[in-house]
């Protein structure tokens, strides 16, 4: 009897080891199942602190697109602001590397994944002004400064500007001027920048087209006036423009206007050649 009994506790044991080692192997397979939204944001989020942008990135990525299909607003809003972050971040290493094509890429997705996110905007302009596509790389600044004036991020709206300015500037320096142009009218859809107004109104009379020079010139004046920052080269340029147009004293009066600075000897020059006093 009581080795029946023994068999049967052996028996009992043997299946409670079976139940528990097959219970183990359903939590172990647990352990291996695909990571949560939340699991895959803060691995992300780890990687992003020790500056490992692009790995950082494709975790975002994945942790927003299954926050997406599980309905997890909260992973999706942290997915998208930090995530855009990564892209921008990767994108600018890209971008040092020469990598244009994956620099582009990065900010592009960055777009993607938070338009409200400005410095992926920023960045494809830098992408597209490193190649020499000036006119589109103002695009994208002004896109950008458009997204930070309605994010109220005053920084990246001054850094967007500065930079399309700049662009305007140099393409004016290398004559350069129907892209100049094209360009200033762009960031004119924005703000009326005076110096980039200037720019212009310069292309415009080496363009032969003083009539919009003359505009534009005024554009200059009135914009620098508005903010306080008048410059003497504005009134250099309407009165280029004046003279184009033929009506030698109005553009006199134009130069007279130049007070000081490296732009008094130039308009001096055009008084006396244009037989003012």
């Amino acid at each position: 009897m009581s080795i029946q009994i023994k068999n049967l506790t052996t028996k009992l044991f043997a299946i409670l080891l079976m139940m528990s080692l097959g219970f183990s192997t359903v939590i172990a397979q647990d352990e291996e199942a695909e990571p949560s939204p939340a699991a895959l944001y803060n691995d992300g989020l780890a990687l992003l602190k020790e500056k490992k942008y692009a790995e950082g990135f494709d975790l975002m990525s994945q942790a927003l697109e299954k926050a997406t299909e599980e309905e997890d607003e909260k992973v999706i809003e942290l997915a998208k602001k930090n995530g855009s972050v990564a892209a921008y971040q990767a994108g600018n290493s890209a971008l040092k590397a020469k990598d244009y094509e994956n620099a582009m890429m990065y900010y592009d997705k960055g777009i993607e994944m938070n338009p409200e996110y400005p410095s992926n905007y920023i960045g494809k302009g830098k992408v597209k002004n490193a190649k020499g596509e000036k006119v589109a790389a103002v695009e994208a600044f002004i896109e950008g400064a458009k997204v930070a004036k309605e994010t109220d991020d005053t920084k990246k709206v001054s850094e967007a500007k500065k930079r399309s300015k700049m662009v305007v500037g140099k393409l004016f320096a290398a004559k350069e001027y129907a892209d100049a142009i094209k360009a200033g009218k762009k960031i004119e859809e924005f703000e009326n920048m005076p110096e980039v107004m200037y720019y212009v109104a310069r292309c415009q009379v080496e363009e032969k087209d003083f009539e919009g020079a003359l505009e534009t010139a005024e554009k200059s004046i009135q914009a620098g006036e508005a903010q306080g920052k008048i410059e003497d080269k504005f009134y250099v340029a309407k009165g280029l423009a004046l003279e184009g147009l033929g009506k030698t004293a109005e553009a006199i009066a134009a130069y007279k206007q130049v007070k000081e600075g490296d732009y008094k000897e130039q308009a001096e020059y055009k008084i006396k050649e244009l037989g003012g006093e």
